[in-house]
């Protein structure tokens, strides 16, 4: 239907002006392609967490939902469960905006955005304040405390047994 092809491609070239670089076209095609979601639009990805949101269009989309998939980007960390939440939220709204014969890409980024905001941020409000320091600095600090840790505790913790077998003795 040609009213259909041209809402997709209408949403497509909105889609690409409005994510630019965080927008990425299957090369080839015009209704698969993934969008970079940050809940900070304009920061590195690097400084918050992120998720691709791959979409798939099929001939009848808008009026039946796009084959829709979540995936960890840069600095994301994001639990099998809070996936499992969101991939539900995602369809929920999907169904919806379908039975009205609404294009929802866009509406479909917001939702993995807000949930981000609410869910997966790295800082707390508390932290806000505090100076930025770099992914190496972090790593280093974090490879110290570990590195203390391990050390420390070695002396205290009882022996751990893997792979052992109760034989009855």
């Amino acid at each position: 239907d040609l009213a259909t092809n041209a809402e997709q491609e209408d949403e497509v070239t909105a889609l690409a002006a409005i994510f630019e670089e965080d927008f990425h076209l299957k090369e080839g095609t015009r209704n698969e392609f993934k969008i970079l979601v940050v809940p900070y639009p304009g920061q590195p990805s690097a400084k918050a967490p992120s998720l691709f949101l791959g979409v798939k269009c099929g001939p009848l989309y808008p009026r039946k939902p796009p084959l829709l998939r979540l995936t960890p980007g840069p600095g994301a960390h994001i639990s099998p469960e809070q996936r499992q939440i969101l991939e539900e939220k995602l369809r929920e709204q999907a169904a919806a905006m379908a039975r009205a014969g609404q294009v929802m890409v866009f509406n479909l980024a917001e939702l993995v955005k807000e949930y981000m905001l609410a869910n997966l941020t790295a800082l707390s409000p508390k932290d806000e304040d505090q100076v930025e320091v770099s992914l190496w600095e972090d790593m280093q600090r974090r490879n110290q405390a570990t590195e203390a840790e391990l050390s420390e505790g070695l002396s205290r913790t009882a022996p751990v047994w893997h792979d052992s077998v109760d034989v009855g003795l």
